[in-house]
């Protein structure tokens, strides 16, 4: 039974593995061979006032692996090349990309604001999930709010305040940079 169990959790490829991501790294720069679907019909309004033409697919994605007195957790912002797209021959191509990657470090703050309450905490069963669901809805806000304010990145003095906060907030987490949180168990948790 042991030996199945091992084999099992040896071959296990992560859903988010299984797709063409990109994980977030500091000083990373977006380029047009990250964003691979294809322009849905719907976004051929081409570029007019209200939108530089781009869409990116982001997450927040934990893998744990789990030993008998610990844990290590994984937590990723990851970005979905094949269904993240951006406008071609677009004239403003470097600020949409620009734009998109300021989503991608949206994405990141939100992972490390998780890889902060997981390091506050010893582990305790169910606690993860609600930690998860809080901080994705976080993110989805955050997202929404930067892009109305920033109307998409069209509003060049809201994206450089945007840019400025967003950049200053990676960098007072910057000790939660790293993916990996090991945590201990609770000495009196049950089995």
């Amino acid at each position: 039974m042991t030996l199945l169990m091992v084999s099992i959790h040896l071959f296990y490829t992560p859903v988010h593995a299984q797709l063409d991501t990109m994980h977030y790294q500091d000083g990373l720069k977006l380029e047009e061979k990250h964003f691979k679907a294809v322009t849905p019909n719907s976004a051929l309004y081409a570029i007019h006032k209200d939108d530089l033409g781009g869409h990116i697919s982001l997450d927040i994605v934990t893998e744990g692996r789990y030993y008998l007195d610990s844990a290590n957790v994984f937590v990723y912002a990851v970005m979905y090349c094949d269904k993240s797209w951006i406008l071609r021959n677009n004239i403003v191509i470097e600020e949409a990309l620009e734009h998109e990657l300021y989503h991608f470090k949206i994405t990141e703050i939100c992972a490390r604001r998780y890889r902060k309450k997981l390091c506050d905490m010893m582990y305790i069963k169910g606690t993860f999930h609600e930690i998860e669901c809080q901080i994705k809805s976080e993110h989805r806000e955050l997202n929404k709010i930067y892009d109305l304010e920033t109307q998409h990145g069209v509003n060049v003095s809201e994206q450089v305040r945007w840019q400025t906060i967003i950049d200053r907030q990676l960098s007072e987490l910057q000790m939660y940079a790293s993916p990996l949180v090991k945590l201990k168990y609770a000495k009196n948790r049950s089995r």
